[in-house]
């Protein structure tokens, strides 16, 4: 698993130049990130299969729960840009799910829309990561 490699050269960080562990871990952060939002800030496709994604969901957890804590590790490393992007990411989506919800209700609509659909899944993983 290529993060478990990354972890342990984060362990061994004393051989390396110093900041060295910290932009890589950055940087492995922010795409862990990306690769799981929706656009503008990630590069997840839209939409899916919603039944599938329910079930997905409880078991999210579990399923990448060695990664998710590797993930942490270089989070902690990083913490002057982890935080802060967690932090921005939770407002931006939480604002945006109060704007949608918002927008539905005034509509009389009582559905599930794609952009909904893409902030659920948003703040799933941005909490599991957080």
């Amino acid at each position: 698993n290529t993060m478990e490699a990354w972890f342990s050269i984060l362990f061994e960080n004393q051989l390396f130049p110093s900041g060295y562990c910290k932009e890589a871990s950055g940087a492995i952060f922010k795409t862990y990130l990306e690769v799981h939002l929706a656009a503008p800030d990630g590069t997840r496709a839209r939409g899916g299969n919603d039944e599938e994604d329910d079930e997905n969901e409880e078991m999210d957890r579990v399923k990448y729960k060695d990664t998710l804590s590797t993930i942490g590790h270089l989070g902690r490393e990083c913490l002057s840009y982890s935080l802060p992007a967690l932090i921005a990411l939770l407002e931006s989506r939480i604002t945006r799910l109060h704007g949608q919800i918002q927008r539905i209700s005034s509509q009389g609509g009582r559905e599930v829309d794609d952009v909904l659909t893409d902030l659920y899944e948003d703040l799933h993983w941005i909490i599991l990561i957080a």
